[in-house]
Order: structure tokens, then sequence, then C-alpha cells
């Protein structure tokens, strides 16, 4: 059973030795050791809400490497990148930063850094 639970979760992984051990392993990946930064479902659990509340903002793409999330918007103005950012980095334990804003079309597409505060 345990075997076929590894298979069906991790498809990627073709040579299953010891299913037990590799499954403790790949969940250890994916929970995110807190050594790099905080995991990957911590982040977006937390920060998700806020994006949501952000009104007329849609999320491109949402990245994670390394214990940091990178998201790609779309908003209305400067502004409410810039209100996103503080709100992120007040009501969260992590860091928001800016990476990259462009104004088109009386849209603005940025790019937000998340990572551990410190």
């Amino acid at each position: 059973q345990i075997r076929q639970i590894f298979t069906r979760s991790f498809p990627e992984v073709k040579r299953v030795v010891n299913p037990q051990a590799q499954m403790k392993h790949r969940l250890a990946q994916l929970r995110g050791s807190g050594q790099a930064g905080p995991a990957f479902a911590e982040v977006l659990a937390r920060v998700a809400p806020l994006v949501s509340r952000t009104a007329g903002t849609r999320v491109r793409y949402v990245r994670y490497q390394q214990g940091q999330m990178e998201l790609m918007l779309d908003l209305p103005d400067l502004q409410t990148l810039e209100n996103l950012k503080n709100r992120i980095t007040e009501d969260t334990p992590w860091q928001a930063d800016i990476k990259s804003a462009n104004s088109s079309d009386n849209k603005v597409q940025g790019r937000l850094l998340i990572y551990r505060k410190g």
C-alpha cells in the first residue's frame, strides 16, 4: 500500500527502493526544512488571502525556490502593489519586496519577492 500511495503521489520517481523512507524524505522536502526559508504551503496559506482581498488583482504566476516565493501580479495601479507589499510585510512573518513594476494600458504588472524576515 505504501508503494502504491508513493507512486501515485510522486509519479516522477521511477526507482522505488524503500517507499516508506522515500516518502518521508519527499514530504520533508515539500514541508521545507526551515533552514532555507519557509515552506511553500506555509507562505501560500498566509499570503493568498491577502492577495485575494486586494481588489482588481490577478495572479499571473507563482514561483517558489529555496524558501522564496515570487508572485507576478496584474494590479490596477502602483499604489495597490505598494499597499499589498506593505500588508504582506506587516501581517506575516515574511518580508515582501517589489522586484519590478511595469505600467501599460491603465494596469500594472508587478513582481513581488517574499522571503523570511531578518
